[in-house]
């Protein structure tokens, strides 16, 4: 089957999510990737990795994520797993942003 969503319209719309903390989208501070963004059909499915497992608005931060990328044009049904196991690891950049 083929897709008319883009891993490209998907990050898009990750761009658009900002953590309510940190005050920065999801997608820079590196939470979701490229590999993480599974799309089967019109269907997406999401790995996320959170900062800290403990985050007091990680499901506040899922739910923007989902609505956001409903709003992608032909995305049928959006999933969202959070890997409380895997360690979050931000980018040169996004520690110097934020002073780590």
């Amino acid at each position: 089957m083929i897709s008319l969503v883009s891993k490209e319209s998907i990050i898009g719309a990750l761009k658009k999510c900002m953590d309510p903390e940190i005050r920065m989208d999801v997608w820079t501070l590196g939470l979701v990737r490229e590999r993480d963004i599974e799309i089967k059909g019109n269907n997406v499915h999401i790995r996320m990795i959170p900062t800290t497992p403990f985050c007091p608005y990680l499901s506040q931060l899922k739910e923007s994520m989902i609505q956001e990328i409903k709003k992608v044009k032909d995305v049928g049904e959006v999933e969202i797993d959070i890997d409380l196991e895997a360690k979050w690891e931000p980018s040169e950049e996004v520690r110097i942003a934020l002073g780590i």
